[in-house]
């Protein structure tokens, strides 16, 4: 199992910082279709001359790019969970700390929801899109493994016992990894959903959106 995680909004509190936060992960069923679909989506855009950028980026992107973008890519093999944090809801305790806010949304729900039909003889792979603090990578990592073998092994008892070799976690850079791009299309439409009232794009896709998670209700 392998997913592409990426979000939308900022992690900032002050004012002017976004009022959500949207987290997507990306299970990419055939892994060179979406590849291909991204590419060639990228390079007809690009001959017609109606797009230059090094990647596909849904907040650097036109109203009739992303249409024809999630439209395009809805057709192919992948399917998604989407996280969405209030952020005035969260703890006055967890405001000034980003990084664990960052880490506990995503990783805590995340496994919650992807864990349960995880396969021990396989492997769950981890493809995050790399932000600025590269210098809490490997915190990000230490925390995504803890939770999964806390929770198979001790929350919920499963057999055979999880390791921390069952996890395998990469940050890349986005424009290195078409799924990255997907996921960030993804989590972009779900921001728009929730912070602009402008449910248009996630509608397009609301049919891939196999979970979803709202902090907190």
């Amino acid at each position: 199992m392998k997913f592409y995680i990426d979000e939308s909004g900022c992690l900032g509190f002050k004012k002017g910082s976004s009022q959500f936060l949207t987290f997507s992960y990306v299970n990419v069923i055939k892994l060179k279709q979406v590849e291909r679909a991204i590419k060639r989506f990228q390079k007809t855009r690009r001959i017609k001359g109606e797009y230059s950028a090094k990647e596909l980026k849904f907040s650097e992107s036109r109203h009739d790019l992303r249409v024809d973008a999630l439209t395009y890519l809805s057709r192919k093999d992948w399917e998604a969970g989407i996280i969405i944090l209030e952020k005035q809801k969260v703890q006055p305790r967890l405001r000034d700390k980003p990084n664990i806010l960052y880490n506990y949304t995503i990783i805590n729900h995340f496994m919650r929801t992807v864990l349960p039909n995880f396969d021990p003889d396989d492997v769950l792979e981890l493809c995050v899109d790399r932000r600025v603090y590269y210098t809490y990578e490997e915190a990000f990592n230490n925390y995504a493994k803890n939770k999964a073998t806390y929770l198979w092994n001790r929350v919920w008892r499963k057999k055979p016992l999880l390791t921390s070799d069952h996890i395998k976690i990469s940050h890349k850079k986005s424009h290195t990894d078409c799924c990255l791009q997907l996921a960030d299309y993804i989590s972009g439409a779900a921001f728009h959903e929730y912070e602009r009232g402008n449910n248009m794009y996630l509608n397009l896709i609301r049919n891939k959106i196999t979970n979803r998670t709202y902090l907190w209700r």
